[in-house]
């Protein structure tokens, strides 16, 4: 590894999340506190995102989430950044983590 101050986290994780919009107020907040940046898509199937932050931050994070037993063996795509990928902290509630645009034609 480099000497680079910053790293990107890139994860997702599908998992039932009972309660998606406290989950996510929450996990803004959390986020905010670290100082991350990025955007986190937060379903009642799971969880994806990509945040940045310096190495100590993006270690909380990681540590944190892992900390939860959904989360527990949640693997994280690490690159390493100058500075911030991101200007601001997104944490959104969707009906899905990944879109996948599929129409009812596609599904039959």
């Amino acid at each position: 590894m480099s000497n680079k101050d910053y790293r990107v986290l890139l994860y997702y994780k599908y998992v039932q999340i009972e309660d998606p919009e406290t989950f996510r107020d929450e996990h803004l907040q959390f986020c905010e506190n670290l100082g991350l940046k990025g955007r986190i898509i937060v379903a009642e199937e799971g969880l994806n995102g990509t945040v940045s932050g310096t190495v100590e931050q993006t270690n909380q994070y990681m540590e944190a989430l892992q900390a939860d037993p959904r989360f527990e063996d949640m693997t994280f795509k690490i690159d390493e950044a100058d500075e911030h990928a991101f200007k601001k902290m997104h944490v959104r509630h969707k009906d899905e983590i990944v879109n996948l645009s599929l129409g009812d034609d596609d599904i039959n």
